[in-house]
């Protein structure tokens, strides 16, 4: 159990990781560049991209799990609302570290308000949204 546990997580790391860490990578750069502070709407397809790059992580994650016996695939809807649901309770998780942060250092230079968190919160859940519902698609179509 614990070599299956390795391999799908191994699998998972390697195929579908680099995604999340590739648009961690991106909001790095556009803090060390300043891009927020020169244009601030950068920060919504920031987190669109984000959260289309978590549920594509969670979904091959999933998969490669399944692969190793370790979970039961559900099926059609329910694997959608699962994956859905999962990438929601990442970006509220990332909300949280941003909140944690300001708090940490005494003001609001990240979450500057409570429409800019729901805001977030919201592009995260629709590149989700998008990947998924692309996702499905393919499933569907490469079924026939």
């Amino acid at each position: 159990m614990l070599a299956k546990t390795i391999r799908g997580g191994v699998r998972t790391l390697t195929r579908f990781g680099w995604a999340p860490l590739a648009v961690f990578a991106a909001h790095c750069a556009a803090v060390f560049a300043g891009l927020y502070d020169i244009f601030p709407p950068i920060d919504i397809p920031m987190h669109f991209a984000g959260g289309f790059a978590i549920a594509f992580f969670l979904a091959g994650a999933l998969d490669s799990f399944a692969r190793e016996g370790l979970v039961e695939q559900p099926a059609g809807i329910l694997r959608f609302l699962f994956l859905l649901a999962s990438t929601m309770a990442v970006t509220v998780l990332w909300e949280f570290a941003e909140w944690a942060l300001d708090t940490i250092q005494g003001g609001h230079e990240i979450q500057i308000s409570i429409d800019n968190t729901m805001l977030d919160q919201l592009m995260g859940t629709l590149g989700g949204l998008a990947f998924l519902t692309v996702s499905a698609i393919f499933r569907v179509f490469s079924r026939k």
